[in-house]
């Protein structure tokens, strides 16, 4: 029996260990490559707001609008034309002969019929539809769409590149089957989503650029085996890096990776009450936060310090937008603090259930030492509850606010910043209407902008930005600034 057990204890360890040894990486076959994303959150279009998702959308469908840099002039993709009388009243014109990846074709109707959909299930893409004052949609023909505004717009152009707005086919919708991807877009799905989705070109795609490579299989993977994997040759490119790994983007994959700026920002919100009506507190909290020291730290070179109200991909680069409370300055905000008599025992909130968590304590830490007020809090709470005192304004202290332009263009965060904090500024409400209409909407959000880093209703912390890196197989990775990475654009050797 001892021998019989000790066979049978060998043979399992001989199993066990032939199920955790690697194995060594199937050749890759020509034309075709391996990326590897975190997990979606979600993979129907008008509900894709991470990254991993809108990367997905982005390969799948094909937008309205196209644009090639922030602040650029987009132009059209699935749309022929677009043009308003009054920048109101907008004629979206299609482009004849497209079809979905079951062959239907796409018609001005798949458009209305999806966004009436979106709103119906309160998808993500409701909330840009309702941030565009979208208040009728009509389609005269198969390939026109008509959109009227509540209130011109002049950058609704812009707004129509967002993959939220992508319409889905008519299975989908008869069905409400939101799980097989159906799309327009120059890859289609082979199967649905489990883990990972094989792409494969769309031999009858109609859009100017069609894909580089044959087929992509899509895995997913921590920042970790990313980065262990493309090392090894198992993947061709990453969309992760671990914080260990971080140097080696300049050395080890010099000429094979990029950074770019996400259209997100993270905030220290302060409630409209009476301890925060002076903005030398508010100036104070600000400069008491050493950016540079928790983006390098806690938050691993994942996102970028601010130095305006808005993130980089927005163009927050100009220097006459340039925030001087993002300037972690001790003195000044000792000074402040005392100046205006800021509270010392305040509570700072956070959502327990996000990446706030890991890095909330150590600015708590910055502003207890800074200001010297050992008796500042951290409280987090649930998401449910977040949102809710979010949305009805029921903080009593300064919290966190991360939000997401839906859009490339300011005004698609401006506005929602405001309305997120309840900021009234009647200058500043004037001057956002005023850059919806106006030739010199440029000056106009400036000068919103720099009432609002006077006022400052929130002190910009940093936004993200994405890495990409990838082997020496792969030629033409572009960062895209809505999607994040046009896949359709990568040649795999």
């Amino acid at each position: 029996m001892r021998r019989r057990d000790t066979l049978l204890m060998a043979l399992a360890v001989s199993g066990l260990t032939a199920c955790t040894t690697p194995e060594a990486p199937a050749p890759a076959q020509p034309g075709t490559f391996t990326v590897a994303v975190a997990e979606p959150a979600a993979l129907l279009p008008g509900q894709a707001l991470d990254q991993p998702g809108k990367l997905l959308a982005g390969a799948l469908w094909t937008p309205l609008m196209t644009l090639d840099n922030p602040g650029a002039a987009p132009v059209p993709a699935a749309a022929e034309k677009v043009e308003s009388p009054d920048q109101r009243r907008w004629t979206i014109r299609l482009r004849p002969g497209w079809r979905f990846h079951d062959n239907t074709p796409v018609t001005a109707r798949s458009y209305a019929q999806t966004w009436a959909m979106a709103r119906q299930q309160r998808w993500a893409a409701t909330g840009l539809l309702d941030q565009l004052q979208v208040q009728e949609v009509a389609t005269p023909d198969d390939l026109t769409v008509e959109v009227t505004l509540a209130a011109a717009q002049r950058h609704f152009p812009v707004a129509l590149t967002s993959t939220l707005l992508a319409p889905l086919s008519e299975q989908a919708l008869t069905r409400r089957d939101w799980t097989t991807l159906i799309g327009n877009g120059p890859y289609r799905a082979e199967g649905q989503w489990s883990q990972g989705i094989r792409l494969t070109a769309n031999p009858a795609y109609a859009g100017a650029t069609r894909a580089r490579s044959e087929a992509i299989k899509v895995v997913v993977a921590t920042a970790e085996a990313q980065y262990a994997q493309l090392v090894a040759g198992g993947i061709d490119l990453a969309t992760e890096i671990p914080a260990a790994e971080h140097g080696k983007l300049t050395s080890q994959f010099a000429n094979r990776s990029t950074t770019w700026p996400q259209p997100e920002a993270t905030y220290l919100a302060f409630p409209a009450r009476p301890e925060y009506a002076d903005p030398a507190r508010r100036h104070a909290l600000s400069m008491a936060i050493d950016r540079e020291a928790l983006a390098t730290g806690p938050l691993s070179h994942r996102v970028t310090p601010a130095t305006a109200l808005l993130p980089a991909a927005l163009g927050a680069e100009r220097k006459d937008s340039a925030c001087r409370p993002c300037v972690h300055d001790v003195q000044a905000a000792a000074l402040l603090a005392r100046q205006s008599e800021l509270p010392k025992n305040l509570t700072v909130y956070f959502n327990q259930d996000t990446y706030q968590r890991t890095w909330i304590e150590p600015l708590a830490a910055q502003l207890r030492l800074s200001l010297n007020a050992e008796a500042i809090s951290t409280k987090g709470l649930p998401a449910a509850e977040y949102a809710d005192r979010l949305e009805h304004h029921r903080f009593d202290g300064p919290y966190l606010l991360t939000a997401r332009a839906t859009y490339p263009h300011p005004t698609a965060l401006l506005s929602r910043l405001a309305a997120q904090v309840g900021f009234t500024h009647p200058n500043f409400a004037e001057l956002l209407a005023a850059a919806d209409t106006s030739e010199a909407a440029d000056r106009d959000l400036r000068l919103a902008e720099n009432i609002a880093l006077r006022e400052l209703p929130l002190a910009p912390l940093w936004s993200p930005h994405g890495h990409l890196y990838w082997s020496p197989r792969l030629a033409e990775v572009t960062p895209d600034p809505v999607t994040g990475l046009r896949l359709a654009g990568i040649r795999a050797g």
